[in-house]
């Protein structure tokens, strides 16, 4: 899977259960954060998922 394709379903590969729109507006966060506000040597966290992303769109770390 390609980085473009693992950012961009997301939502899909993190949360089961959800319906389409709930995928949908998760995406698009997860993009816009990734796009806009995280740096090249940052990570993302997600603290009810308990994970953080690096910029590769890689798992960095768990969190407690």
């Amino acid at each position: 899977m390609s980085k473009n394709n693992q950012i961009s379903n997301w939502s899909q590969t993190y949360y089961s259960g959800l319906k389409a729109y709930q995928h949908k507006a998760n995406n698009e966060w997860f993009v816009m954060m990734f796009d806009k506000f995280l740096k090249a040597d940052g990570v993302l966290t997600v603290p009810n998922l308990g994970k953080s992303f690096t910029k590769s769109g890689s798992t960095y770390k768990e969190v407690a």
